[in-house]
């Protein structure tokens, strides 16, 4: 007699990275055009690097600013990753970040 195993086939998971959008901030109204990266990075849910060469956010920007504008936008579920080799910004969104946040403002009301 021959034994016939049945194979139960699952589905396979995903597990290809996507790339991230890569994207230069220009000379004029650098922080605008930033916040409108961050605006796209939420509603795509798709990560994106932000080059900061050439334009006006240099070091001294990324010394005073940066660790604010990071504080801010991580509440609504933004990450941001500072690159000092290449000058850029990596941004994913995270939805577990923008709840754990709601979560904490629930409880502290």
């Amino acid at each position: 007699m021959i034994n016939i195993a049945l194979v139960q086939h699952r589905k396979h998971k995903s597990t290809k990275k996507i790339k991230p959008q890569i994207v230069d901030l220009p000379s004029d109204f650098p922080d605008v055009e930033f916040v409108k990266h961050l605006e796209r990075t939420i509603k795509s849910r798709r990560p994106t690097k932000v080059m900061l060469n050439g334009s006006g956010m240099d070091k001294e920007w990324v010394w005073w600013v940066y660790p604010k504008w990071k504080d801010i936008w991580e509440k609504k579920g933004v990450k941001m990753k500072y690159n000092a080799k290449e000058h850029c910004v990596l941004m994913n969104y995270s939805k577990e970040l923008k709840d754990a946040y709601k979560t904490f403002l629930k409880y502290t009301r």
